[in-house]
């Protein structure tokens, strides 16, 4: 075999192996944002949220019309089973908001776990809207602080609902702001409107 030859083919070993690896690098970098992109649509996640719970009642529980609202906390966790599918558990406490009627001061205490399948619609890579419905477990007590007098203290477990958008600051942090009522029996109408941060890991 000549010099000329084995040279030859040395050339050609060297630039298909030089093709490959190019292959290989370009390959890897196209890859990497898609799995940037689709690291956070499977997986645990775990929030706080707090804003503005609404709480009214209109003559069905102590003959008077109770409106009031204070501020409500929650912690919510759950699982991302997909993009579009999530399945959510919360503890919610709603404040303890008080209304003047009557020269009475009437103060409502509700607080509950939820659980909740959610469903998503992806807008972008980072911002997506979703909905979610479920059971609420209640607890709900209304007292006249003027008297101390417990007018109503039960507990127990109605629908309960809720809407809102979320964007992912980056792939393991996210927010959303939400709307979520409960059709709680003891309250014509409980509401709440929050922001939330969550952790996905």
């Amino acid at each position: 075999m000549s010099l000329t030859f084995r040279y030859i083919v040395f050339k050609q070993m060297e630039t298909h192996m030089n093709k490959s690896i190019a292959a290989l690098i370009v390959g890897t970098c196209l890859a990497s944002p898609l799995a940037i992109a689709q690291s956070n649509d499977t997986g645990w996640y775990l929030g706080l949220g707090a804003g503005r719970a609404y709480l009214e009642d209109d003559n069905r529980l102590v003959g008077v019309d109770f409106d009031a609202d204070d501020t409500a906390m929650k912690v919510y966790f759950g699982y991302k089973i997909n993009q579009y599918i999530a399945i959510e558990g919360s503890y919610a406490d709603w404040g303890e908001p008080d209304d003047r009627i009557g020269g009475n001061k009437y103060e409502a205490d509700l607080s509950g776990f939820g659980g909740f399948v959610m469903g998503i619609l992806p807008v972008t890579d980072r911002f997506d809207l979703f909905a979610k419905i479920g059971v609420y477990l209640w607890d709900a007590e209304l007292e006249n602080k003027r008297t101390n007098l417990e007018l109503a203290d039960e507990d127990g477990y109605n629908l309960g609902f809720g809407f809102g958008a979320g964007y992912d600051l980056t792939n393991n942090v996210g927010i959303r702001v939400e709307f979520e009522a409960v059709d709680a029996d003891t309250l014509d109408d409980a509401y709440a409107g929050t922001v939330g941060i969550h952790w996905q890991f």
